[in-house]
């Protein structure tokens, strides 16, 4: 069962928590906030492997590969 919570517990200053998150084995977690986002979460959690993410403004990133730019307010993938 996938979990729904608000994407800010992964932003930051909480890598911990993006870790523990993915020790967890065989499930699928996806993080978001709203309404629409819900229902992009569900598909992403009934199509995705098991690991972490963050569904926001109708993309799904990887929860390692995102971080929240505050000055535009929006979630952006990082690179490698």
């Amino acid at each position: 069962m996938p979990v729904y919570a608000f994407p800010e517990l992964l932003d930051g200053a909480s890598p911990e928590l993006k870790k523990r998150m993915q020790g967890i084995p065989d499930k699928t977690i996806v993080f978001t906030d709203a309404e629409f986002n819900v229902g992009c979460a569900i598909g992403a959690a009934q199509t995705l492997p098991p690991g972490v993410y963050i569904a926001m403004n109708g993309r799904v990133y990887e929860a390692e590969r995102v971080r929240k730019n505050y000055e535009v307010r929006q979630f952006e993938e990082i690179g490698d």
